[in-house]
């Protein structure tokens, strides 16, 4: 199983030489990519729950998959794809977790560099700050709500490019 490189699984992906024992570890690999991150705190949220914060953060994230699982479908080859859903889990593994590490790691350098500062920017006055606290976010929150679009919009882009290369590879 390739948890950091895609090029191995394109290639066998592109030959059909993945037997259904490796595809199923991808699909269990995808589902624990949120889960124990999740469990385990590292990926907070952008703001409490029930906030206009929290709702943009979600309107976001389901605009962000529902345009890349369609964009990578595209890539793919379309409806003559029939391989499609196990093309896509099986790269998605290895794009989410270089690119989750990768992005949470510059999340949370600035905030343990910078958490105090921006904790005390969030109550500065000025006009973005007030916005901020006005729809339930203060600047931590904002840069938690950052990190969580762009980890979505970098996983479907690197998505769709691997697909791309799939289809290439035929």
């Amino acid at each position: 199983m390739h948890l950091f490189r895609t090029a191995p699984i394109e290639a066998q992906l592109a030959a059909r030489s993945m037997g259904a024992k490796a595809q199923a570890k991808y699909l269990m690999a995808s589902f624990m990519i949120f889960m124990v991150p999740g469990y385990l705190s590292l990926i907070p949220s952008s703001a409490a729950p029930y906030t206009v914060a929290l709702g943009l953060e979600a309107w976001f994230y389901v605009c962000i998959t529902v345009l890349g699982v369609a964009a990578a479908r595209d890539a793919a080859g379309g409806d003559s794809n029939h391989h499609f859903i196990t093309e896509f889990t099986c790269v998605y593994v290895p794009i989410a977790i270089t690119t989750l590490l990768g992005v949470w790691s510059i999340h949370w350098l600035i905030i343990l560099a910078f958490g105090d500062t921006l904790a005390l920017w969030s109550w500065s006055g000025t006009q973005f700050t007030e916005n901020l606290r006005s729809i339930g976010m203060e600047l931590p929150g904002f840069v938690a709500f950052i990190a969580q679009v762009a980890s979505n919009a970098l996983i479907y882009w690197r998505v769709s490019r691997s697909m791309r290369r799939i289809a290439a590879l035929r």
